[in-house]
This record gives C-alpha cells, structure tokens and sequence, in this order.
C-alpha cells in the first residue's frame, strides 16, 4: 500500500514529510527522489494536445497503471484537467481524497454564471466546451475550476487551514508587514500604475508608532521591488505581529495562528475585475467571523469546515 500524491506546486511537495511518499507532478518540476512521474498541465498544452483525446486517454492509461486498490492517493486542489479526469476514472473501493490546498480551493463557489459567452470561448478552444456547458468545469478570471465532485472525502491531515507550517512567522511588532501580491502580472495591470496605487495604500498604513516594510512575492517583478525601495520603503523577510495585505493563502494562515491581519483588497476595486470581489465578498461573508473592513480578520479553522462549502 502506497500514499500517492498528485501535486501542481512546490509548496505541495514541502507540505508531504513521509519520505515513502509517490508524487505526481502536474504543472511543476521537481528533483524531489519521491516523484514517480511529470506531465504539463494540459489547460497550457498545445492546442493539439488539448483537442486530442488519445493523448490524454494515454496520460490517464500511466497513471491508472501505478494505482493498486489499497493505495491511498491524495489529489492537491483537484484543479488541473487531468487530476480530475483521473479522481472519476478511479473506483470508489480506493481510498481517494482531495486536498484543500489553499484558499482558492474555495473559488468553486464563484466559478459559474459570470462572463457566459467569454468564458464559453474559453472552453471552446481548450476542447472542454461540452464540460463547461454541464458545470464539468467552471472559468474564474481566466482561470478554469473543476467542481468537487458528489460524496468526495477532504484530507485533513494536509488542508491549509490545520496544516503547520514551522518557523513561518516571527513576532517582531516594530513594524507593520505588507504582504506584496503581483496582481499587475496576473491581471495586466500597467506597472507604474500598480505601484502609484501601492504608494498610497503603504502611506495609509504608516503611524507615528510602526513603519510599513515589504515582504515581496517571488514573483515581483525587480523594477517595481526597485521603484518601492526607491521611495522610501524598506524590504523585510521577516513577518510582525500586524500584517497587512491584500487576500491570499498565507494572510488566513497568519491568521490562524494569532497575528493581526488586515485585509485591503477593496482598495482594488479600480483595477480588478469584479470576479475578483465576487469571490472575496463570498469568503468574508463564510469564513471571517464578523468582518469589518480595516480591522484585524478572525478566521478560525471551523470556519472552513463550517462554512458550508463542502455541504
């Protein structure tokens, strides 16, 4: 009997200790002895790839071939096209879980009804249009989400919200620690305007008690790090008590572990589509107990499991 994992990201992998794991690598690449297979994500395949079916019946033909029916495998999010092609093909007599990987996990709940004809040109083209037309798959800001399916088992054991991640955070409260997301990469936004609007929402931020230092994504570009430090504020690696940020993953799992986070994403509204709001507004309403805008969020891990989502 062996745990097998089908993962799309780095931080998946960091997050599976037992060095008898199997991994499966969807979308990343990694040296990591435990990977037993890679494949690219199909959704950002050639088009021929995408429209043709033997290629990916023969990529599902491997994966079923490692499967024994005491195996236990663990699908990480369940959001890349062959991951969940895989979970419905596998008989329901093999211990099969999903993994709620982060907070996106969530955006199931706002993934259909918007956009119809943009987000059914979508699916045309990537050869999933009769899913999308049977809420097989689902389009949120470009982005295609694949539906829980009936009856499927949540490993809690690896879900984001009562995973430990050791030595995270530090407890420095002699500063407040934006938490930088490079939504001008993802969203297109011009750069000199992305960081005008950062300028003054760090300006906000600042007391006469606590300055305002940055924690820059990995994918920050180096001319906008370069254009914040140009203007006076500093670089931190470290995390304080108060945080501050947009909406991510690592801002509820801060939060989760006692630090005062503030979330600021509706300072976005001019730049963001209103999907985006559309999926925030649906997680501060299920899972923040209370919230209130510009105050610290209290998100508890029953807040996950009770929000309904998985009812």
């Amino acid at each position: 009997m062996s745990d097998i994992h089908l993962v799309n990201h780095h931080y998946h992998i960091e997050r599976i200790k037992s060095s008898e794991a199997l991994l499966v690598c969807i979308g990343t690449q990694s040296s990591d002895p435990r990977v037993i297979a890679h494949y690219d994500f199909l959704e950002s395949s050639s088009w021929l790839k995408k429209i043709n079916p033997l290629y990916l019946r023969r990529i599902i033909k491997d994966l079923l071939s490692t499967i024994s029916p005491k195996d236990n495998i663990f699908f990480w999010g369940l959001n890349d096209k062959i991951s969940f092609i895989l979970f419905t093909l596998i008989t329901d007599s093999v211990n099969k879980y999903v993994v709620p990987d982060n907070i996106e996990f969530f955006m199931r709940e706002v993934s259909y009804g918007q956009n119809f004809i943009k987000n059914l040109g979508k699916c045309l083209i990537t050869g999933q249009a009769l899913l999308f037309l049977n809420k097989g798959v689902g389009v949120w800001c470009n982005r295609f989400i694949y539906p829980l399916p009936a009856g499927v088992k949540l490993s809690k054991e690896y879900a984001f919200y009562t995973n430990n991640i050791e030595n995270l955070i530090l407890t420095n409260n002699d500063f407040v620690t934006f938490i930088s997301q490079p939504y001008y990469v993802d969203y297109g936004i011009d750069q000199d305007k992305w960081a005008f609007l950062m300028k003054d929402i760090l300006i906000g931020l600042q007391s006469s008690s606590k300055i305002v230092k940055i924690k820059f994504h990995p994918r920050d570009t180096d001319s906008f790090k370069k254009n914040m430090l140009d203007i006076g504020f500093n670089e931190t690696s470290e995390i304080s008590v108060d945080v501050v940020g947009f909406f991510s993953t690592l801002l509820f799992e801060l939060a989760l572990k006692g630090r005062k986070v503030t979330l600021k994403h509706e300072c976005l509204a001019s730049v963001l589509p209103s999907e985006y709001f559309r999926f925030t507004s649906w997680a501060t309403d299920h899972l923040i107990s209370e919230y209130v805008t510009d105050l610290p969020i209290d998100v508890r891990v029953e807040s996950f499991i009770n929000s309904g989502f998985f009812n």
